[in-house]
């Protein structure tokens, strides 16, 4: 695999099986992973396998389907890895819940 070396790979719903492989799989020294779930719990374990690794890792709790959470999440990415070269991931769960565009959900803050 090609190296992910500087890069930000952000990952929403990263907590459960198919989300926690994928960031350990991608997680190793000078990767950034920021990742979001809706379990504290979920999020704590990962956030210290992920650092095991040597990657940078800022992990939060959100329930992906309130788009001002989310926004929130992107706009603390933001802050803490500036501009990136981002890998979205979308592990388990969609990027915004069904009909956010419709329901008026939109990025706020710098556009990512």
């Amino acid at each position: 695999m090609r190296s992910l070396k500087g890069l930000t790979i952000v990952m929403m719903g990263a907590t459960g099986g198919m989300g926690t492989a994928t960031a350990l799989q991608l997680a190793s020294p000078g990767v950034n992973i920021a990742f979001c779930s809706s379990n504290e719990e979920k999020v704590s374990v990962l956030k210290k396998k992920l650092a095991d690794t040597g990657a940078t890792v800022f992990g939060a709790v959100v329930d992906v389907t309130d788009c001002e959470q989310i926004n929130l999440f992107m706009n603390s990415v933001y802050e803490k890895f500036e501009l990136f070269g981002a890998v979205p991931v979308h592990a388990g769960h969609p990027c915004l819940p069904a009909g956010a565009g419709r329901a008026g959900c939109r990025p706020t803050g710098p556009t990512v």
